[in-house]
Formats: C-alpha cells, structure tokens, sequence
C-alpha cells in the first residue's frame, strides 16, 4: 500500500453495505472489503448471493 492508504472494511454482512455502502463507493471508485458471516447468506436483513456477485463486479 502507499503511504498514508486507508482500507474500508465491512464487518458481518448485513444489507445496508449494499443498499447503503456500496453506492457511494461505487460513485467514488473506492475498493472495499466485507467480511461476509456466511451462514447468514440470504437471511432477511443480510446480504443475498445476488448482492455478493454484484459487489464482486
């Protein structure tokens, strides 16, 4: 990393990474990573498969 980088990190997963999250970052062209809890896949309140392979895009 160059000096004085920053990682944007999400923690756990939920939904508002995608709803929220990750339009801002997109317009911005800023990479992020979430550590995705993956038993929670899917549940309501936590991001889908689709959402993932969106963000991975």
């Amino acid at each position: 990393m160059p000096p004085n980088a920053v990682a944007i990190t999400f923690d756990d997963g939920t939904i508002d990474n995608f709803e929220l999250a990750f339009p801002v970052l997109k317009r911005m062209e800023f990479p992020a990573v979430i550590f995705m809890i993956t038993d929670n896949i899917g549940k309501p309140g936590w991001l889908t498969e689709e959402d993932l392979k969106i963000l991975d895009q």
